[in-house]
């Protein structure tokens, strides 16, 4: 009875393995289900065609006969149903992908604009935050890509390849959205617009006068 006992487990573990693959299986999207067909797309016959991707305007096959894609507007009705789901998640992709090009041409043209009005570029690190403003040194940092600039009330990020000149020396950072969250020693890579300057007494008692820049357009004096 004893080897019996051992075949049956055998196949026991083996039944079991089988099912656990199958699940596994079954975990795959539904398109990389699908069973290869075969496909006739602009005249030609594409033999054992499977979905290799779904894209916002378009599908994109592998088969015997090469690869190819489909505009979605093309894809049979039977196929569409199967790739819905898929369809929905490319084109929340698309849609993302352009609502962040558009703020970066956005800021990349406000950038444009700050720099005819004398706006600059301040990368460096935070000496220390004061009441007033952040006291940044401005280096040859080059570790940043980006810079930061306020608009529309929002903090956007442009390559620094679209950013105005950079200022080097020490300045006085006026109006960061985020200056309660920020800490001495910082990174900071921000495009902001001269505001005057700035006196200190520096730590050997020697008093400073630096420039000054703000993250916010200065309000205009009203003339008399």
């Amino acid at each position: 009875m004893k080897p019996r006992r051992i075949a049956i487990a055998i196949v026991g573990v083996t039944l079991a393995a089988s099912a656990s693959a199958q699940t596994a299986l079954d975990m795959r999207p539904k398109y990389e289900r699908m069973a290869p067909q075969s496909m006739i797309y602009q005249g030609k016959t594409y033999r054992s065609a499977s979905v290799s991707s779904v894209e916002a305007d378009k599908v994109e096959f592998n088969s015997t006969d090469g690869s190819f894609e489909m505009p979605w507007s093309a894809v049979p009705f039977n196929l569409k149903r199967q790739l819905d789901e898929k369809h929905k998640e490319a084109l929340a992709r698309e849609a993302n992908r352009r609502a962040r090009q558009r703020y970066q041409e956005q800021a990349a043209t406000v950038s444009a604009q700050l720099a005819k009005d004398g706006g600059i570029t301040l990368v460096g690190k935070v000496l220390q935050v004061l009441p007033v403003g952040l006291l940044v040194i401005c280096d040859q940092d080059d570790r940043a890509s980006t810079a930061r600039l306020r608009l529309q009330g929002e903090l956007q990020e442009i390559p620094l390849s679209a950013a105005p000149p950079r200022y080097f020396g020490t300045v006085l950072l006026k109006n960061h959205p985020e200056q309660k969250q920020i800490v001495d020693d910082d990174p900071i890579a921000v495009i902001a617009l001269p505001a005057g300057t700035y006196q200190y007494t520096s730590t050997v008692g020697a008093q400073k006068t630096i420039r000054a820049f703000s993250m916010t357009r200065p309000r205009a004096t009203p003339q008399p």
